[in-house]
């Protein structure tokens, strides 16, 4: 699976997968997962790679990308590719050099996660220590 986060942060969407979709739509357009988690009366959770989905009541809520150690050149991450190494500061100078609006009200702090939502699509850079950690959408109804 090819990961364009830039194109994740401004739309929400990852590809083809974006949040409300069915269990079934989901394995539609990305196969089998490689492992699953969960299920029954708790969230199912789908790992794709680096991508995890989490499904409530058979439709998606959560959308994730786990970031890599160190920046790779396999070509899963075309354009920006962020690490665990990356930091706020860099991700704050790519966000607005690419004209990503960060929303300075939506900032919260939970435990060690820094949670920054960005565009309207409600995509967060959550970060630990001042490194980012991961990149996720989450439906919250």
């Amino acid at each position: 699976m090819t990961i364009d986060v830039e194109s994740f942060i401004r739309t929400g969407r990852l590809g083809d997968i974006s949040l409300g979709m069915t269990r079934n739509d989901l394995i539609g357009v990305l196969g089998v997962p490689d492992a699953v988690a969960g299920g029954g009366p708790t969230p199912e959770i789908l790992k794709y790679g680096d991508v995890e989905v989490m499904l409530k009541g058979g439709v998606t809520t959560f959308i994730s990308i786990a970031l890599p150690p160190t920046r790779s050149s396999d070509g899963q991450y075309p354009g920006w590719r962020p690490t665990h190494e990356t930091t706020r500061s860099e991700c704050e100078y790519f966000l607005r050099h690419n004209q990503i609006a960060i929303d300075p009200e939506q900032r919260a702090t939970r435990g060690s996660f820094r949670t920054f939502v960005v565009t309207d699509s409600n995509v967060r850079l959550a970060f630990v220590d001042d490194l980012l950690d991961r990149i996720y959408v989450i439906r919250e109804d």
